[in-house]
């Protein structure tokens, strides 16, 4: 039965951590405890997002005319294709770097105590998932958002809500090309190697069940496969990275 290997990752709702940092400060409450309050109400309420579309894709999956009756009648080894009492409901992550610049003024790859407190969010994040799988008997993992849209919109909707906040901790040269970092990422112009990139990125891995990843950009350099492969078992062997990617400036079919 190899259809018996399947997995569902339902859906990902994305929590904006620096809009947490932010609303925290207008309570008066600019410290890391404001924050994790902040962030418990955010995810409590993606958690209620989660509940309602599983609710109503439930009804989807029903019956035969449904839209979704093929996911939801039973596959040939005698379960539903997609069990969503058993499908994974992820909590996404966005921003860390700019939330500790707002709390603290400083970044993640500026000093042991940035990314401590980096570290301390992502924990805090880590262990309230538990809590709401344990109060819900469902499954909700932290996940890196591949947020290539987010980054540009939740900077730009903070500017228009939070502009006394957020104008000083966006990233990009004008309104037009805001964005935050990236989930738990070093921002993209930190004064870092690769190799210090890798291993202050990959302290965060072993709390992001459903994706973290490292991007290697390295442009035009071409490295030889020798060095790529020499790379990635001191990789393997000497830090807690989920994946790395080693990617040129372009990629093309031939």
């Amino acid at each position: 039965h190899p259809e018996s290997m399947r997995f569902c990752g339902f859906q990902n709702v994305t929590v904006n951590i620096p809009q947490a940092a932010y609303r925290a400060a207008r309570k008066g409450e600019k410290s890391l405890e404001g924050l994790f309050q902040e962030l418990d109400t955010t995810m409590d309420l993606a958690v209620e997002a989660h509940l309602q579309k599983k609710a109503r894709i439930q009804v989807m999956m029903s019956e035969p005319g449904r839209p979704l009756y093929q996911l939801g009648k039973e596959a040939c080894d005698g379960r539903p294709y997609v069990e969503l009492e058993k499908a994974t409901y992820i909590l996404g992550l966005i921003g860390v770097n700019d939330a500790v610049n707002f709390l603290y003024g400083m970044e993640l790859h500026e000093n042991d105590e940035a990314m401590n407190i980096g570290l301390r969010i992502v924990a805090h994040m880590f262990l309230k998932a538990k809590k709401l799988a344990a109060k819900h008997n469902l499954k909700f993992s932290l996940e890196e958002s591949p947020a290539e849209s987010a980054a540009r919109r939740l900077a730009k909707t903070d500017l228009i809500y939070y502009g006394k906040e957020a104008g000083s901790i966006v990233k990009g040269e004008d309104e037009d090309s805001v964005y935050y970092t990236n989930s738990i990422h070093m921002t993209v112009d930190a004064p870092i190697s690769l190799v210090e990139r890798i291993r202050l990125q990959s302290k965060f891995h072993s709390m992001i069940e459903s994706g973290a990843i490292t991007h290697a950009f390295v442009g035009e350099e071409q490295p030889s496969a020798e060095s790529i492969a020499a790379l990635m078992k001191e990789i393997l062997f000497r830090t807690q990275s989920a994946q790395v990617t080693i990617s040129p400036e372009f990629t093309f079919c031939e």
